[in-house]
């Protein structure tokens, strides 16, 4: 019939619109998958370095001379292991960006716990450290907005696995809930490791 030749290329058309269309968006939630997916392996790091200079920071107090020698070292800890070496800031603030079209509003949270993280970073209270009184305030406050930042990283690393995929938030509750009881029992690996890091 006459319709036939009209119907069937039609249909042709369309079937390969169609297909095109899957193809292409198929294609944009792999690309955005590797980008949360970058982007959750960077918070890791950075929570994971942060949490292991809160711990060592603070089973140093067992080893401190006086609170001048003490700052001397926490400082020197924290500019050896906490976003070290220069490409775990780099490849963070990239992940960030490169993330920012896709989850504007997150990105710039983000943005905002970066610049905290650096300025926690950059942090020094040596011209205080000869004052017990303000050096233990200053380093008690230091040490809170610490943590905050940690929790937050917690935070935003369970709502990117989240956004990755159910089967990623399970796997990082999981690891999460491992490290933690692992942490338990782990005075005896901390000792060494800060006698390491002194001597």
């Amino acid at each position: 019939m006459d319709y036939e030749k009209f119907i069937l290329p039609l249909i042709g058309v369309l079937l390969g619109w169609a297909l095109t269309t899957l193809s292409a968006n198929l294609k944009d939630m792999s690309d955005r998958k590797k980008l949360i997916g970058n982007l959750l392996t960077k918070l890791i790091r950075v929570q994971r370095q942060l949490a292991t200079v809160i711990l060592a920071t603070e089973k140093m107090k067992d080893y401190k001379g006086d609170w001048t020698e003490y700052e001397s070292i926490r400082k020197g800890i924290i500019n050896r292991h906490f976003l070290e070496p220069e490409s775990v800031r780099e490849d963070f603030k990239k992940s960030i960006d490169d993330i920012a079209p896709i989850f504007p509003v997150l990105a710039i949270d983000l943005e905002d716990l970066y610049g905290v993280i650096l300025k926690s970073k950059s942090a020094s209270m040596a011209s205080h450290s000869d004052n017990k009184d303000k050096y233990l305030r200053m380093l008690s406050m230091h040490e809170v907005q610490l943590d905050c930042i940690n929790k937050e990283l917690l935070k935003s690393i369970e709502k990117i696995a989240l956004k990755h995929g159910f089967t990623t938030y399970i796997q990082v509750c999981y690891v999460g809930y491992v490290r933690a009881r692992k942490k338990k029992n782990s005075d005896e690996f901390t000792t060494k490791f800060i006698s390491d890091l002194i001597e």
